[in-house]
């Protein structure tokens, strides 16, 4: 029994060095100013000023020059003849978007033609064509024009690519409120459109914010002490949404609205071996004792296997630690 227990004490050993060394290696083999670097962009600043930058609220689309679905010339001029138009980038195959065309309608019917203006940007592809879009406005009634893009309106749909999105714009051409995704309801479209007429100019900018990417979900512009509905909030692997954390009823200054998540207790990460719900140097070392024998782990057999070839071995080990110290 003793001479057993000291073989046993010696396989350890030999083990225990085996991996220290392994580790050394992949740690030498690892540029470390790759890894600084890295390990700083994984955790970026905030900075919602930058991110405003690349939204559509501000920018000015006076000067698109294009056609309409019928093939007549519409320029920017359109524009001012009334104090709101309401852009809306559709498809023809897609039921949303369909859904989305009666609201337009509707606003269409609802306000005077020197208030509110409708105009949709026909989003094209094999399917979703002109001559497409032309049945589908007649066979279901609806009269307001549809737009090719030109230029100038596909960089305006362009700073998302989502498929609904709304563009409310004033009367000198500039964007004062962008709704990217599927409107809730018309109330919804409604109160976007009526808490900016009679009031150009004289809003308060509300910023939805990704909590987990600090990117933009969305800015929409309400008046004065209007309210508004909250963008549909991204889904990230890992993660379960929890709510929206700030003020969006009732503005009075321009605000941040965040959206929270928290952590999915039933998803785990691959590499994250001992299912804590980070991949960390300590699930490398468990998966290269597993794939020397040393170690017996379920969590190591569903989330070890980093390359997908079937098995746990000690290249699976090597990725683990590249994923926990930020080089990959």
């Amino acid at each position: 029994m003793k001479r057993t227990s000291e073989t046993r004490s010696g396989s350890a050993s030999r083990a225990v060095r085996i991996l220290s060394l392994i580790l050394i290696l992949a740690l030498a083999l690892l540029p470390a100013s790759a890894a600084l670097a890295e390990s700083a962009e994984r955790i970026p600043a905030p900075s919602v000023r930058a991110l405003d930058e690349n939204d559509a609220v501000g920018m000015n689309i006076a000067s698109f020059s294009t056609h309409d679905v019928f093939g007549n010339h519409v320029t920017g001029s359109v524009l001012s003849s009334q104090q709101i138009t309401v852009l809306h980038y559709f498809a023809t195959w897609s039921p949303e978007c369909i859904e989305e065309m009666d609201y337009m309608q509707t606003l269409c019917d609802s306000f005077a033609p020197d208030e509110v203006a409708v105009y949709g940007l026909l989003f094209e592809d094999a399917t979703s064509t002109p001559a497409a879009c032309v049945e589908l406005m007649q066979n279901s009634g609806f009269t307001y024009n549809a737009l090719r893009l030109d230029g100038v309106l596909s960089s305006l749909v362009n700073q998302y690519a989502m498929i609904p999105q709304t563009f409310l714009v004033d009367s000198s051409g500039t964007v004062i409120e962008h709704y990217a995704g599927c409107l809730g309801s018309y109330a919804q479209l409604e109160s976007m459109v009526s808490n900016q007429l009679g009031h150009p100019g004289e809003y308060c900018m509300i910023t939805f914010i990704d909590g987990l990417t600090n990117e933009v979900i969305a800015n929409v512009a309400v008046a004065h002490g209007g309210s508004t509905v909250p963008p549909a909030p991204p889904e990230h692997p890992g993660y379960v949404f929890s709510g929206w954390e700030g003020n969006y009823q009732n503005v009075t200054e321009n605000t941040t609205v965040i959206a929270i998540y928290v952590i999915d207790p039933n998803y785990y990460e691959q590499g994250d071996v001992d299912m804590d719900h980070s991949v960390t140097i300590t699930d490398a070392l468990l998966v290269l004792r597993y794939s020397l024998g040393l170690f017996i782990s379920e969590g190591v057999e569903l989330y070890g296997d980093m390359d997908g070839n079937g098995t746990v071995n000690v290249t699976d080990a090597l990725l683990v630690l590249r994923t926990a110290i930020g080089v990959f």
